[in-house]
């Protein structure tokens, strides 16, 4: 039977990897076994209150669920109630528009992550700055610190939250971004902490490339007033599922990131991130699929949903694309669901039909993923 990974979203944040299946195949190389990975997006959460959008969380979350019994595709877009438009008033009850309040995004977070993972989800992940603000002026005020590891509960309260959580839920835990100090440099990081099933830290990565942007009449933003950049690949192994590359937003204008992490096994790259109304109209989608066709693997981008309410205003239109570049799901600024089932051999149909990887001429141009790589600070 085909592997199938199904996809499900309300609009941005946190993704979920449900279950997997084996199956060998011979190849020119032996017997090779074939893990399906499957997935749930639930992008975008926004609520409704006095006919005004409010963001949550700072904005949004997405699931990533994965099954392996559905030898068929299908995409439907069923209404918000199939989440709980309840919970969802709720929870806006208790949460300021811009997401201020810390304490409260994280615990929302946890709901969500339990509401998933109470339904078979083994991988989550949180959108870029989950637990803040996004902003300059909201780093220095909302940041944490990380190291030495691990760090105290005082130090960090997000790290304990999403350990804690992580073990509670039994996932493997990719916690978007937060803002980070580290002491010893004096500066400060968009940084993403991934945790297994059992709490532990399995990985960190900080925002290799900075958001520096200048487009007259539109918008100018320089996260280099406040962040540093970080200087590392960063790949996760999910033992039972195989690599997933983590990358946060501008991450993603950046090819030779993506290609890296591909040609090291990554099946699946995922963005936390928050293009704004000027670059996402103009290159969200059209980062999404350039990186899936580059490296015929998935690509996930998760955004939050839109706050005009806010000091910076998201694109939202989170978004799922295949090996082939084809979009498998997709919504709009506001708060959704969306549904997708990916077919697991996908990559492997996609390779085999354009064969990219075995045509690549590096007697002519160097191996990116062959050079001074760097996967640790």
């Amino acid at each position: 039977m085909d592997r199938v990974i199904e996809i499900k979203g309300i609009c941005s944040g946190y993704w979920l990897l449900l279950g997997k299946k084996t199956r060998r195949t011979q190849t020119d190389e032996g017997m090779v076994d074939n893990t399906s990975n499957l997935g749930v997006l639930l992008p975008q959460l926004a609520a409704t209150e006095d006919g005004r959008r409010s963001c949550l969380m700072p904005p949004a979350s997405s699931l990533l669920r994965f099954d392996s019994w559905r030898p068929t595709a299908r995409l439907t877009m069923p209404c918000s109630q199939q989440v709980g438009s309840s919970q969802c008033l709720s929870m806006a009850g208790h949460l300021s528009i811009t997401g201020a309040d810390k304490a409260a995004n994280l615990a929302r977070a946890r709901s969500k992550v339990l509401e998933a993972a109470s339904k078979g989800a083994k991988l989550v992940v949180l959108p870029e700055c989950f637990n803040s603000p996004y902003g300059t002026s909201f780093f220095p005020k909302y940041h944490e610190t990380l190291l030495p590891s691990p760090p105290s509960e005082n130090q960090s309260p997000t790290f304990h939250a999403l350990s804690k959580l992580a073990k509670e839920a039994k996932t493997y835990l990719v916690g978007g971004s937060i803002p980070e100090y580290w002491e010893e440099t004096k500066k400060f990081y968009n940084t993403s902490l991934t945790f297994g099933p059992d709490g532990k830290l399995l990985a960190t990565h900080r925002k290799v490339h900075l958001f520096d942007i200048d487009i007259p009449g539109k918008i100018k933003f320089q996260e280099s007033e406040v962040l540093s950049p970080g200087n590392k690949v960063t790949l996760v192994d999910l033992p039972e599922y195989g690599k997933i590359a983590v990358a946060i937003c501008y991450d993603v204008r950046f090819p030779e990131l993506a290609m890296i992490a591909a040609r090291r096994g990554a099946f699946l790259l995922v963005y936390p991130g928050a293009f704004n109304l000027t670059t996402g109209a103009l290159h969200w989608e059209l980062q999404a699929r350039a990186r899936a066709v580059d490296n015929q693997v998935y690509v996930g981008l998760c955004s939050p949903a839109r706050d005009m309410e806010a000091e910076y205003h998201a694109w939202g239109h989170s978004m799922i694309v295949d090996p082939n570049a084809q979009i498998l799901a997709q919504l709009d600024e506001k708060e959704d669901i969306v549904y997708a089932d990916l077919n697991g051999d996908r990559i492997e149909e996609v390779r085999k039909g354009i064969p990219i990887y075995t045509q690549r001429r590096f007697d002519v141009y160097p191996d990116v993923s062959e050079g001074k790589v760097k996967y640790e600070e």
